[in-house]
C-alpha cells in the first residue's frame, strides 16, 4: 500500500502492467528473460494498489500473467487519470478495491483536451489501432506531447490516408 512506480511496457503485440521500485532494472530483466524489446515505456509514482486496479479494469483483455491485449496509450491515459484524480485515496486494503460499474460496460476516460490519442482517432474513424498507428508513422506525423497526444490535424491525415499510408489525391 506504499508508494512505488506503476509501469506499462509495450512489447508491440502485448502490454505489461506491473510495479517496481526500479523500473529500468525491471525492464532490463523482462527484456533479457523474454528476448523481446519494449517499444514504449511509461511509469508513474503511485500507490501500489493502482496496479491491481489497472489489472481489474483491463481483466477482459488479459493475456498471460500481467500481459494485456490493449493499446499502450489507452492504458497510460487510464493510469494517469486514476492517479491524478486520486481514485483510491480512501481505500484501506485491496479487499475493499471495487469497481462501480459492470464488467461489460464500456469505460470512457476523458483527459484534458490537449490532443487525441491514436486509440481515440481510430475509434472515430472505425479503423484498428494498428492501422491508425501505421498510417501516422508512414505519413511522418509525430505526437505533439510526450504523452503521445496528436494534434487534431492528425485526424485529417488519417482520413486522407489509404492503403499503405499514402495520402489520397484530392479530386
Amino acid at each position: 500500500m506504499g508508494k512505488t512506480n506503476i509501469y506499462v511496457f509495450d512489447f508491440g503485440n502485448q502490454i505489461k502492467i506491473g510495479q517496481s521500485d526500479n523500473v529500468k532494472r525491471r525492464l532490463r530483466n523482462i527484456e533479457t528473460q523474454s528476448g523481446r524489446e519494449a517499444v514504449q515505456t511509461f511509469s508513474i509514482e503511485a500507490d501500489s494498489r493502482y496496479e491491481n486496479l489497472a489489472h481489474k479494469l483491463l481483466s477482459e483483455y488479459r493475456g498471460i500473467g500481467e500481459y494485456f491485449n490493449v493499446p499502450f496509450d489507452f492504458v497510460v491515459s487510464i493510469l494517469k487519470s486514476l492517479v491524478n484524480y486520486n481514485f483510491i485515496k480512501d481505500i484501506k486494503s485491496n479487499s475493499q478495491l471495487f469497481l462501480p460499474f459492470q464488467k461489460k460496460e464500456r469505460i470512457t476516460v476523458h483527459v484534458e483536451d490537449k490532443g487525441l490519442t491514436i486509440t481515440e482517432m481510430a475509434e472515430m474513424l472505425g479503423i484498428s489501432y494498428g492501422t491508425a498507428k501505421s498510417r501516422l508513422v508512414r505519413a511522418g506525423v509525430k505526437p505533439i506531447t510526450k504523452e503521445a497526444l496528436y494534434d487534431k490535424s492528425a485526424l485529417q491525415v488519417l482520413k486522407n490516408t489509404a492503403g499503405k499510408g499514402r495520402p489520397k489525391k484530392n479530386k
